[in-house]
């Protein structure tokens, strides 16, 4: 558990990174591509969720146990990720809806409301005060979206 402080900090930090880098994309995107930038990120986000579980799992074994940097670095990198992934999955998403948009749009908007409600109901019904229940499912859905990047058409404009 952190304190107030702590915990506004890294909250604050993890936002920060997603604003940072969701307007760093629009270069990056130009750079790199469309195709690279999706995949790499997706791999990114991975490393964090590894990260982050790893120190939920570590942390019986620290002495003093987890400190809120060893939580807010991997959050960083996670949130880091998602500020170019979310803008570069959303245009992919639609792009071969124009027509539908709106309704796509919904639908995307909706779903992700559900998983992120789904997600925080079994993060709390799997909490023991470490980073494990986080960690973890931040691992199974980082291994999903690599997954559904696996399998994503790759034929995209640069």
């Amino acid at each position: 558990h952190f304190s107030p402080s702590a915990y506004a900090l890294v909250f604050s930090a993890c936002a920060l990174c997603f604003v940072v880098f969701s307007q760093l994309n629009p270069s990056l995107l130009m750079r790199f591509g469309q195709d690279w930038l999706m995949r790499t990120t997706m791999r990114v986000f991975l490393g964090g969720a590894m990260l982050m579980a790893l120190v939920g799992f570590a942390a019986p074994y620290l002495p003093g146990g987890t400190r809120w940097w060893m939580v807010m670095l991997p959050a960083m990198v996670m949130m880091s990720s998602q500020g170019l992934n979310l803008p570069n999955s959303t245009v992919a998403g639609l792009q071969r809806h124009a027509s539908r948009a709106g309704s796509a749009s919904a639908l995307m908007g909706m779903i992700g409301f559900c998983l992120a409600a789904v997600s925080g109901l079994a993060v709390g019904q799997f909490s023991d005060g470490s980073a494990r229940a986080i960690g973890t499912l931040a691992v199974i859905g980082a291994l999903g979206a690599n997954l559904a990047d696996y399998f994503r058409r790759r034929d995209f404009r640069r």
